[in-house]
């Protein structure tokens, strides 16, 4: 990670978890970036699975409103277990005062399934330069220095973050998602799903 930034999105705090700065959307500094959340989500999901050797096949997550930097708790439950396929709830929620009376702000539901072996060779890759022989490059918009895009290293194949077109991207943690726990693949992809629209454009 960089010297001066946060080394975790997300600390423990308690029975919830503090959001740092690399959480900042671009749209408002108070605000997160969705994707930090959907991973959360979906980590607090794993964590209440079944099938503890299970793969998570489909996501949906419903965003009831905007989600602050700041303390957060999250909860999850089973709503169809079963010993093959599941279908798991978590609920991401914010505030503690009568001020701010506690509310849900984002909702997962996540099919969970047992897997199994299979035989099969990989199709052909896209063909595109590899991380090493792409371009770093930083977004422009956001206007806070140390915010989410400075979660993940963006290393542009061809396109731009910062202008109109076409583009394609890889990326890799510089972070954790919550101190003292490595990221696990999953949680990379949600971490920067919600960036897609970011990286391609029509308009700026």
């Amino acid at each position: 990670m960089t010297a001066g930034l946060p080394t975790a999105l997300y600390l423990p705090d308690g029975d919830g978890f503090l959001a740092t700065d690399l959480t900042i959307g671009p749209w408002d500094p108070g605000l997160q970036h969705a994707g930090p959340v959907a991973a959360l989500l979906a980590r607090e999901a794993e964590r209440v699975t079944g099938i503890p050797d299970g793969q998570t096949v489909r996501l949906a997550f419903d965003i009831l409103a905007p989600v602050p930097v700041g303390p957060v708790q999250v909860t999850a439950r089973l709503l169809r277990p079963g010993r093959r396929i599941e279908l798991v709830e978590a609920v991401l929620t914010a505030g503690s005062s009568p001020a701010r009376p506690t509310r849900p702000l984002v909702r997962l539901t996540a099919w969970r399934m047992r897997t199994s072996p299979v035989e099969g060779t990989p199709g052909a890759g896209v063909p595109l330069p590899g991380p090493e022989q792409s371009r770093p490059e930083t977004a422009a918009f956001f206007t806070t220095d140390v915010a989410y895009h400075r979660a993940l290293d963006w290393r542009f194949a061809h396109g731009s973050f910062n202008a109109p077109g076409p583009a394609a991207a890889w990326t890799r943690p510089l972070c954790t998602l919550v101190e003292g726990e490595p990221i696990s693949p999953l949680q990379h992809l949600l971490v920067m799903t919600d960036a897609a629209s970011g990286i391609s454009a029509v308009l700026d």
